[in-house]
């Protein structure tokens, strides 16, 4: 008898442990807040900025349509612990009339994942890039390095559609005590389609969404029937998503 007792208190006392380290571990995240975001329509304007933040942009020779940059921190119990900056950038071919679109997230170096903030590693952070107007796109990719090792990011597409939109997905921290991602960089290439008649685009969505539990693409849909495509991600434990738009 008192053996079984043991075994049930040990059985309780167990229970509570995991109840309290998935407290500790996933509900001290809470959902981004947007702190900051500019829109640019001057070359030089968005070029500054990013000067003034430490970021590097790649010279190009294309015309600039327009840019958008957003602050991200995310909040936890004890207050704001990093940043994620987000940067979309429009340009314009005129030779070979395509337009280029660039989306960057940049994890802020000084970002604190100290004590038992460890669940990074173990989730997917997602990346999309959805535009309206019917374009086509001709080329995409996307790179990526972590800060310290310096090795490259892995990123793998999970919705391919050349008429709407691209979403990437990837880890943001390379383990569960590894480096933190220091820049994720996508570039789609559109090219209008004939067809449809199109000469101009009509919006382009950068989608970022975040998790510190376990995720995965089937929690993801994407609603083609919007001007510009919008990704619905259903909402998880320590999860959460934002969206920055550059409209014509």
């Amino acid at each position: 008898m008192k053996k079984t007792k043991a075994l049930v208190l040990t059985f309780v006392f167990l229970a509570v442990v995991v109840v309290v380290l998935n407290v500790l571990l996933f509900a001290a995240h809470k959902p981004g807040k947007t702190s900051e975001t500019k829109y640019f329509y001057s070359e030089a304007d968005y070029n500054v900025y990013l000067t003034e933040h430490g970021f590097e942009n790649e010279k190009t020779d294309k015309k600039f349509v327009s840019a958008a940059v957003r602050k991200v921190g995310e909040q936890t119990r004890e207050g704001t612990r990093y940043f994620l900056y987000l940067d979309l950038r429009v340009t314009f071919d005129t030779a070979a009339s395509v337009y280029q679109i660039e989306a960057n997230a940049r994890w802020d170096k000084k970002s604190s994942y100290a004590g038992i903030q460890t669940a990074e590693g173990t989730a997917l952070d997602f990346l999309a890039i959805t535009w309206g107007g019917g374009f086509c796109a001709t080329d995409k990719d996307m790179y990526g390095k972590y800060y310290g090792s310096g090795n490259a990011a892995e990123f793998s597409r999970c919705e391919s559609n050349s008429y709407g939109a691209f979403v990437w997905q990837f880890h943001e921290r390379n383990g569960l005590y590894g480096d933190i991602l220091e820049y994720g960089t996508a570039r789609v290439t559109l090219a209008p389609v004939e067809a449809n008649g199109a000469t101009e685009l009509t919006g382009v969505n950068l989608t970022y969404i975040h998790t510190a539990h376990k995720a995965d693409y089937g929690m993801m849909s994407l609603d083609y029937a919007q001007r510009v495509p919008h990704v619905n991600y259903r909402t998880i434990r320590s999860s959460w998503q934002t969206v920055l738009s550059v409209d014509f």
